[in-house]
């Protein structure tokens, strides 16, 4: 529940809660494994409710292939792309929420749009390749 201070100054407060975080990040990834293993049957409870909530949205349609290293990242409820877990973790986003999601999206369509570009072309030097050895 915020106070009235907090509710003036949300910049402040929001750089705060960034600080905080970034130091005590271990700490707090440590708190989380000590409630896993000790409510085992919540952390079960919890993981069954977020995958059925996933599967009642529907089938997905996919942007591209998972590759080592990638994180599934839901543009929308039913669109997904993977993107690299480094720039799927640069940016902290909720979908349900709407919190962040035209940021994370426009990095993740930057991304994809430079990739598609670079296939493009080396396809194309590909081609004009094959074309010079088969003559």
């Amino acid at each position: 529940m915020a106070t009235k201070w907090q509710e003036a100054h949300p910049e402040y407060v929001a750089e705060y809660h960034k600080k905080y975080y970034q130091e005590n990040k271990e700490r707090g990834a440590e708190q989380a494994r000590k409630w896993q293993k000790a409510n085992p049957e919540k952390r079960v409870k919890r993981n069954r409710k977020a995958k059925l909530k996933r599967r009642l949205w529907g089938k997905p349609t996919y942007l591209n292939a998972r590759f080592e290293g990638s994180a599934s990242h839901h543009m929308e409820k039913l669109v997904v792309i993977y993107i690299p877990l480094w720039l799927h973790k640069s940016v902290y986003h909720d979908l349900e929420r709407g919190i962040n999601m035209l940021k994370i999206n426009d990095l993740a369509m930057a991304w994809f749009e430079a990739l598609e570009a670079k296939n493009e072309r080396y396809n194309k030097e590909k081609q004009r390749y094959d074309s010079k050895v088969s003559i």
